[in-house]
């Protein structure tokens, strides 16, 4: 476990990116995954319970993210999913979820955010943490290091961005944590 969060939180996103890797091993496309969940709503029948169990907008933009963190850092592990599955096909919707978050925080009427900038975004950052965590770093570490790494003349994130940041390097460390060689006992 990391510092500043509670294991039972550590161990809801474990339990979440191990379905997500159990559905990029048997050959969901994010696409489909999305799809899948967005029809699978919890329905109880009590329209008010319903309401209160039903994930907002920015809930669902922010777990669309999530799967698509874990989906790309599969990829860049070179994660296998099952035979005869196109790794690089189980990405179709990354573009989707990668706009979703912006699009939900822009302003009426402003432009949609260019959807492959965003994924290119995410994979560098993907890039970033699975590259630290092969070198050994532990994800505080990792953290510190990029805070403290900005050029002269660069403002750092607000809280609120550098807490969406860490949530997000938390998601691409365990996965990597998760799938590597070394945590298999390889």
């Amino acid at each position: 476990m990391t510092v500043g969060i509670g294991a039972e939180y550590e161990a809801a996103l474990q339990e979440f990116i191990i379905g997500a890797i159990s559905a990029y091993k048997s050959g969901y496309s994010l696409a489909a995954l999305n799809l899948e969940l967005k029809q699978n709503e919890v329905r109880t029948g009590d329209a008010e319970l319903d309401a209160t169990l039903r994930l907002s907008d920015r809930e669902s933009a922010t777990r669309r993210i999530w799967l698509m963190l874990i989906y790309l850092t599969l990829g860049a592990m070179a994660y296998a999913p099952a035979a005869g599955v196109d790794a690089a096909a189980l990405l179709s919707g990354a573009e989707t979820a990668a706009v979703g978050l912006e699009t939900l925080g822009a302003e009426e009427g402003a432009p949609p955010p260019d959807a492959a900038a965003a994924v290119t975004r995410f994979r560098g950052l993907v890039d970033d943490v699975t590259a630290a965590a092969a070198k050994g770093y532990n994800l505080d570490a990792l953290k510190l290091e990029q805070s403290l790494s900005l050029r002269e003349g660069e403002q750092g994130l607000g809280a609120a961005e550098a807490s969406i940041r860490s949530q997000w390097m938390r998601l691409i460390f365990l996965t990597a944590r998760l799938v590597s060689p070394k945590a298999k006992g390889a």
